[in-house]
């Protein structure tokens, strides 16, 4: 590289109408660089003027402090085959500027990994603007240039004050070298303009369109589809001659032209300044019950933080601005410069209203209907300082314990959190809250539990303890559920979570039967459990196993236990198995497979030595179906089936239309059953009841056998 003939180098020596800049260089990883260059070319005022007009380029040391002259200078740094800037760096120089005898300025200049390039002839790169990256354009000094990496680039060939565009090129990888041979090829009519915008436009807003029409067609230019920004060029290339139309369209934008006749060599066309389409102002105010709502959500005291967090503007259709977000304060938003279209207005969760808008101004009143709840929470007759949420409200207890609060959605649940005792409790009603006149708590202390052997009264390390509140309309169903870590040494958990009033408390433990018992008022709740005597198992020849299960199987289609499988496919289980009975095996890392059982002695048991079959099964109906599978004379579990699809992102049942995938050892023929509708199923069926295990009825079920393609159900 050439040494730097116009600039002063020397810090005390330099003109009165210069200014003097030193170079900071940063790489990626903050590590310095050894035998860094910058360069400096002049560039005019205009865009293609800035990048095409200068033609000598100088280059000097990093390190140095260096003295530019009057005039705007394009700067860029590289580290010849290693790195290289990757952004604009625009140096203006006027005449006496007020700091041209005082110390220097410090300019900092990234860098990225570089790529090379090489020509016949050294032109110059031009490198449109990214998400990341403004247009610029790097020259090349000899046949030979350093370039960043993973950046699109055209070159241009500048002769005579005329333009000669190549080829649009994708990134070179770092360390990559590319050999350009646009210019080798014969030349063609391009056309360039450069948007000169009265503003930036607006990175929530879509980029406008721009297209030639010439020659009796639209012409898209080079690097359709990314950001443009105010100065961007905009390149079309093999431009028939004639008069043509530049045009700047878009969802957002006002369309502009401008008219432009290209030639053999390129001519220059400037769009006309962009301007954004006549936008509405859309103001929101919430009514004073839904700001006082809201005020008591921003009180963090003893709080979860669950709350609207703002309010958001979305839009309706598919060429519409992304979405926006504004923090209702004192209950107000406004958003401006909204484009013409409809949209929908939500906060979080609870609000939403949709609304259409048109140039002017607007006003939305969030207005929700709000239910009401007071009451006052004690412990042992003594106010206590709590919240209480309820239906996406809450409120902090005042003086007596007191406490009033606003809510939007109906429930039929309080949570009550003592801000003192890191507590939370649970009020289940059996009507909604709003039909209560008055709600007075009385809280208990949190619930120690522990869990002790039934025989020895010793403590059983490492339970697991739950509570939990069943429907009493359906046994089945929770209303309530609080799993525990489990218990550390001593066999004790406290429960910090719990409802109030009656409710079971769990614990199981490995080698022990499971047990329930009441909440009692005695402190510690003791659950002693009895140990059950285990067998134990493995599957054979099997490793790395994720989320096995066994599912053993009598012969009438009965499931008899169902224990997990460890990695290397050890088990233990509590009941004595036969050969009469067979086990499934599910996993989120193997197929599932029916295993037989030895007639005496451990279970040691082996995946059948069978195909594996990938079974595809679709329903020529679009409503929901649930699936059933035999493997032989073996009905697999609708648990099994559940748990062995689940594992994997699938679903057990068929969904519209879409084609459901399983995957099972064919050890016997597959048959595949297509069950009751999800949503329609017989109210005579025992809730959790297995209907392929039942003969009479698995005997109404569509079934086909898999073979080798797709096996499409009725």
């Amino acid at each position: 590289m050439r040494t730097l003939r116009l600039l002063a180098v020397l810090l005390f020596a330099f003109p009165a109408f210069a200014v003097r800049f030193g170079f900071t260089l940063r790489t990626p990883t903050g590590k310095p660089v050894s035998g860094a260059e910058v360069c400096a070319f002049a560039g005019g005022e205009s865009p293609v003027e800035q990048w095409f007009s200068g033609s000598g380029v100088d280059c000097f040391p990093a390190s140095t402090v260096v003295a530019f002259p009057k005039g705007r200078w394009n700067v860029f740094a590289v580290v010849e085959g290693k790195y290289a800037s990757t952004h604009p760096y625009l140096l203006v120089v006027r005449d006496d500027p007020p700091d041209a005898d005082s110390g220097y300025r410090e300019i900092t200049i990234d860098l990225a990994p570089a790529a090379t390039v090489s020509a016949e002839e050294p032109g110059r790169l031009y490198f449109p603007g990214t998400k990341k990256t403004l247009a610029f354009a790097l020259p090349m000094l000899s046949k030979t240039a350093t370039i960043p990496a993973n950046l699109p680039f055209v070159p241009v060939r500048v002769r005579n004050g005329e333009l000669r565009f190549g080829d649009a090129h994708a990134g070179a990888a770092a360390g990559a070298r590319v050999v350009l041979d646009d210019f080798e090829r014969p030349a063609t009519g391009d056309a360039v303009a450069y948007l000169a915008a009265a503003s930036r436009p607006p990175d929530a807003l879509p980029a406008p369109q721009v297209e030639l029409l010439s020659g009796g067609r639209p012409q898209t230019p080079l690097f359709a589809g990314g950001p443009l920004r105010d100065r961007d060029l905009v390149i079309f290339k093999s431009v028939s001659g004639g008069e043509g139309t530049l045009r700047l369209s878009g969802a957002t934008w006002e369309t502009a032209e401008t008219a432009v006749k290209p030639g053999p060599a390129t001519r220059v066309a400037t769009i006309p300044a962009l301007r954004l389409a006549p936008a509405a102002e859309l103001r929101v105010r919430a009514t004073t019950p839904v700001v006082e709502w809201l005020r008591r959500l921003d009180d963090p005291e003893c709080s979860d933080g669950r709350k609207p967090s703002a309010l958001e503007l979305h839009c309706i259709g598919a060429s519409c601005p992304a979405m926006r977000a504004l923090p209702l304060v004192d209950g107000a938003a406004t958003f401006a410069s909204v484009p013409s279209g409809t949209y929908e207005l939500r906060l979080g969760n609870t609000w939403k209203q949709p609304v259409t808008v048109s140039p002017g101004t607007h006003d939305v009143t969030l207005d929700l209907p709000l239910f009401t709840l007071a009451g006052s929470v004690t412990r042992n007759g003594k106010p206590v300082h709590a919240r209480v949420v309820a239906g996406g409200g809450s409120a902090l207890t005042g003086g007596g314990g007191a406490y009033a609060i606003l809510f939007p959605k109906e429930t039929d649940r309080a949570v009550i959190r003592d801000c003192a005792g890191d507590a939370e409790f649970v009020h289940l009603s059996e009507v909604p809250l709003s039909t209560l006149p008055k709600l007075d708590i009385e809280l208990p202390s949190p619930l120690n539990v522990r869990v002790v052997d039934a025989a020895t009264t010793k403590p059983i390390a490492r339970a697991r303890v739950h509570a939990l509140v069943v429907d009493p309309g359906n046994p089945r169903a929770e209303r309530f559920t609080e799993v525990l870590d489990p218990a550390g040494e001593d066999g004790a958990v406290t429960l910090r979570r719990m409802p109030l009033g009656k409710f079971s408390v769990c614990a199981r433990a490995e080698d022990y039967a499971p047990r329930c018992v009441q909440n009692e008022t005695s402190d510690p709740l003791v659950i002693a459990l009895t140990r059950i005597e285990t067998f134990a198992g493995v599957i054979e020849g099997l490793s790395a196993v994720k989320g096995g299960m066994l599912f053993f199987v009598t012969p009438d289609g009965a499931q008899s236990e169902a224990v997990s499988v460890d990695a290397d496919g050890n088990f233990k289980h509590r009941r004595p198995h036969g050969a009469n009975e067979r086990a499934v095996f599910v996993s989120a890392s193997h197929p599932l497979a029916v295993l037989s059982l030895p007639a005496t002695g451990p279970l040691r048991l082996r995946v059948p030595a069978a195909p594996v079959r990938d079974v595809a099964i679709r329903t020529a109906a679009d409503a929901e179906y649930e699936l059933g599978v035999a493997i032989g004379a073996v009905i697999v579990p609708a648990g099994a089936l559940a748990r062995h699809q689940t594992m994997r992102g699938r679903m057990p049942f068929t969904a519209n239309g879409e084609a459901v995938l399983l995957s099972l050892v064919e050890s016997a023929p597959i048959v595949v059953y297509r069950g009751f509708s999800r949503l329609a199923r017989p109210p005579h069926l025992p809730p959790g009841a297995d209907p392929f295990a039942m003969p009479e009825v698995r005997a109404q079920f569509p079934s086909a056998i898999a073979g080798n393609g797709p096996l499409i159900l009725p």
